[in-house]
């Protein structure tokens, strides 16, 4: 089994737990489901491990010299991780 397979069978294994079919499931319980199994295998630690606790610095051109980073679409990672909660664990955190 691939990765990429084990990944679909685990979430798939998590979405049915939430209680399948998924047309009548609420799709809060179907977003919580994903977020636990992600969670669960560690992806969300691994993108914080990643992140930069840096903040962007955007350059007249909208590109992250910070991070060097040299699109506007999609944005910078760091500030996509960031939007989405994943920022860095402090020592305290940890």
């Amino acid at each position: 089994m691939t990765d990429t397979s084990k990944l679909r069978s685990g979430l798939a294994e998590a979405l049915h737990a939430a209680g399948g079919p998924f047309t009548n499931t609420d799709p809060e319980t179907l977003a919580d489901a994903v977020r636990a199994y992600l969670e669960d295998v560690g992806l969300f630690a691994l993108v914080r491990d990643f992140v930069d606790p840096d903040p962007c610095e955007y350059d007249h051109h909208g590109y992250c010299q910070a991070h060097f980073w040299f699109e506007t679409d999609p944005a910078c990672p760091h500030a996509r991780a960031k939007a989405m909660g994943l920022e860095p664990l402090g020592e305290d955190d940890e």
